[in-house]
């Protein structure tokens, strides 16, 4: 079992982090962090091959909850408007612009295409998210 006791360091980063953001900050090599999040059980959302943390979730696993905030009460996802173009998923997920629109193509990703727009529902994100997210 792993143990961290250093929340003001986790507290500081931002709402949405890769594994590679929290092994920095908590010090630890990158594949010592993936033991780490297994056996905390943190959730995380599987983004092509990229692991997306929220950090809401992330504080509550080190504090010891066993219940998570619902998705729709984190910050980054209760910010979003009702109907959001697909950059807006670069601050959802914290993936690169080219990613976001690859998301768009990904098979039950929850994209409305109209008059040769593209746009995400909000409320379809989030049941998105739960039905995929690992560890919760």
């Amino acid at each position: 079992m792993f143990s961290y006791a250093d929340s003001t360091t986790v507290q500081e980063l931002p709402d949405v982090l890769s594994v590679s953001m929290l092994a920095s900050a908590l010090d630890f090599s990158v594949s010592h962090t993936h033991a780490f999040i297994e056996d905390m059980k943190i959730p995380y959302l599987r983004v092509n091959k990229r692991k997306v943390i929220f950090k809401e979730h992330l504080m509550e696993r080190l504090k010891g909850k066993s219940r998570l905030c619902a998705i729709a009460s984190l910050a980054v996802i209760k910010n979003l408007p009702r109907t959001f173009p697909p950059y807006y998923l670069k601050d959802v997920f914290g993936i690169s612009n080219g990613l976001s629109y690859n998301l768009l193509n990904v098979v039950g990703f929850p994209v409305i295409q109209s008059r040769g727009r593209c746009v995400i529902d909000k409320l379809l994100l989030i049941e998105w998210i739960e039905s995929g997210e690992v560890n919760k």
